[in-house]
C-alpha cells in the first residue's frame, strides 16, 4: 500500500512501503491500477541515501521524488527504451518531510524540508546548501522555530489556491496536536 503516487506521461509513480523504502514502483502505461504485470517498472532509487521517499511530483515535463531528511531526484527518461532510464540526484543537501508537504504553484514546485523551511524546486542545486533554495530564511525561520512543533512536521499539509494566488501549509503550533 503506497503512501504516496503521482502521474507522469502516462504511468503511475507510487512508494512508501516500509520494506523498501528506496522504491519506486511504475504502473503500466496508461493503466494506474497496474503494478505487477508486463510492463510495469521498478527502482531502487539511491539506496543508503535518506532514509525513504516521501513523494514526487511530475513538473515541467519531468518527475522529481523526494527523500527524508535529504535527497532530490529526477528521472532522466529521455530514451525510448525504459532499460535506460534511471534516477539523477539533484540535491543531496535537502529533502522533504511528506507527500502533502509539496506542491505546484504556477510554475514553481514548493516543498517544506526538515528544518521547516519552504523551498522552491528550481532554486535547489546540487552543489548548493540548503539555504541557497529555501524561502525568506531570514524572515520565516525564527518564527518557524518559535512556533512549530517540530515532531508533527511530517503531517505538514498544503495547498494552493489559483484565484487568489496563494500558497497556504498548515504546520502544527508547539503545543498542538493539530495542524493550525
Amino acid at each position: 500500500k503506497p503512501s504516496w503516487a503521482f502521474t507522469h506521461f502516462g504511468r503511475m509513480y507510487a512508494g512508501g512501503n516500509t520494506n523498501r523504502p528506496d522504491g519506486v514502483y511504475v504502473s503500466v502505461l496508461n493503466y494506474h491500477g497496474d503494478f505487477i504485470n508486463s510492463g510495469t517498472l521498478f527502482f531502487l532509487v539511491y539506496p543508503g541515501e535518506g532514509e525513504r521517499i516521501v513523494g514526487g511530483i511530475s513538473w515541467r515535463n519531468k518527475a522529481y521524488i523526494f527523500k527524508y531528511p535529504k535527497g532530490i531526484y529526477v528521472l532522466d527518461d529521455s530514451s525510448n527504451d525504459v532499460a535506460d532510464w534511471g534516477w539523477r540526484r539533484i540535491s543531496k543537501y535537502v529533502g522533504c518531510v511528506g507527500p502533502n508537504a509539496m506542491l505546484e504553484a504556477d510554475d514553481e514546485v514548493y516543498f517544506v524540508s526538515p528544518d521547516g523551511y519552504i523551498h522552491a524546486l528550481s532554486a535547489v542545486q546540487e552543489s548548493g546548501d540548503v539555504m541557497s533554495s529555501a524561502i525568506l530564511p531570514m524572515e520565516l525561520g525564527t518564527y518557524i522555530r518559535e512556533n512549530v512543533n517540530f515532531s508533527r512536521l511530517a503531517r505538514v499539509s498544503s495547498a494552493y489556491y489559483a484565484k487568489k494566488r496563494k500558497i497556504v501549509f498548515g504546520f502544527s503550533g508547539p503545543s498542538s496536536s493539530v495542524n493550525d
